[in-house]
This record gives C-alpha cells, structure tokens and sequence, in this order.
C-alpha cells in the first residue's frame, strides 16, 4: 500500500536555515522518497511531501515525520496530514 505523508509549514524569518536542515534530515532517510515545496507568492510557506511504500492496514504518523513536526513548530505553524490513494479505498 502506497500513502503520502504532508507536512505543511509557515516559516518565519531564517527559512533559508531550515531547508537546508530539512534537507540533510530527508536525505539520511534512505528508503524515503520526498520533495519539498515552496508557495512562489507567500514567502517562508512550505509543504514537505513523503512517499511511503509500506504493507499497514492502516498508515499512521510515520517517526519521521513526526519528529520532523515537532522540530518545525518551533519554526513556525505547522500541519501534518497522512493521505492514501483513492484506488485504496476503493478495493477493500
């Protein structure tokens, strides 16, 4: 079962810093596939996405990401939403 993590942040100043961080963070994660975006028209306003590959019934809150909200909020506001296809759904 494929599912995707979201991880969506309102930096405040010093941004720069923290993508660089999340950046180092993401790639230690070998069998994790991520992309982090950026909003063009609202500076400082990130989303963070992880592709999973993994056999639970249920996805939850993966470790990685959790620790990855947790340091953010000290950044700025912080979001984190787990999402499944709808191809998943729709076979069980």
């Amino acid at each position: 079962m494929a599912w995707i993590e979201i991880i969506r942040v309102s930096l405040g100043r010093g941004s720069n810093e923290v993508f660089n961080l999340l950046e180092s963070e993401l790639a230690s994660v070998v069998s994790l596939e991520w992309e982090i975006y950026r909003n063009p028209s609202v500076p400082g306003d990130v989303m963070i996405l992880l592709r999973w590959e993994a056999d639970p019934a249920l996805p939850a809150e993966s470790e990685v990401a959790l620790s990855l909200a947790y340091e953010l909020k000290r950044h700025g506001l912080v979001s984190h939403t787990v999402w499944t296809s709808r191809a998943e759904h729709e076979s069980s």
